[in-house]
C-alpha cells in the first residue's frame, strides 16, 4: 500500500476510537425515515408486554 494513500486513509477516520463506534450511529438516527421506523418497532415491542400477563410488571417498570 502506497504510504499516501495510508496517510489519507487514516487522516478520514474519527479522532478517537469511539467515535468509530458512535458516528455511524449518530448519523442513523439523524435519517428521518428510519428514526421514525426505530419509534415505531419500540412502540410495538412495548405493546406486547404492556398486553400480556406480565402488564403489571411493565407498568412497575
Amino acid at each position: 500500500m502506497n504510504e499516501s494513500r495510508l496517510t489519507s486513509d487514516l487522516a478520514r477516520l474519527p479522532p478517537e476510537p469511539v467515535d468509530r463506534l458512535t458516528h455511524p450511529f449518530g448519523r442513523f438516527l439523524r435519517i428521518e425515515t428510519l428514526g421514525g421506523l426505530v419509534l415505531l418497532v419500540a412502540a410495538l415491542i412495548a405493546f406486547v408486554p404492556s398486553n400480556s400477563p406480565w402488564a403489571h410488571s411493565f407498568a412497575g417498570l
